[in-house]
């Protein structure tokens, strides 16, 4: 075992490489998923309604609703009956995040609910006028 020491052997490491993928699958521009669509700096909207803030509240209060794509938009405020008291929101609005503002005005003070439609979604929160 010619240059060696005394109980010492050689040993030998195999290292194996492997790349992801060849070029010829990636896609040409990797900032667009292939499935979605979707680019690197595109934002993904999903719908939702927000609980308005500040609750509860005299005079104004906000409330923020989030639609994933451009829609008719209605928002309403109900009474404890679920009689509709006053439209908030019947307009087109775009893909995106939003906050509409509520003035109480001459609304007695009580518990009241709100409800977006936009679309197939529909969402109700509650809020109280103090």
């Amino acid at each position: 075992m010619g240059g060696l020491p005394t109980g010492q052997q050689s040993s030998t490491a195999l290292l194996e490489i492997r790349s992801a993928g060849t070029l010829g699958t990636r896609p040409a521009n990797p900032a667009i998923n292939a499935i979605t669509g979707i680019t690197a700096n595109s934002k993904v909207y999903i719908n939702s309604l927000g609980q308005n803030y500040p609750n509860p509240f005299y005079k104004v209060t906000n409330i923020p609703f989030t639609i994933s794509k451009v829609e008719k938009v209605n928002i309403v405020l109900l009474d404890i009956s679920g009689r509709v008291v006053k439209v908030l929101v019947n307009a087109s609005k775009n893909a995106g995040s939003h906050t509409m503002t509520l003035h109480a005005g001459s609304l007695r003070k009580g518990l009241y609910y709100y409800r977006i439609q936009a679309g197939s979604f529909t969402a109700v929160k509650k809020l109280i006028i103090w």
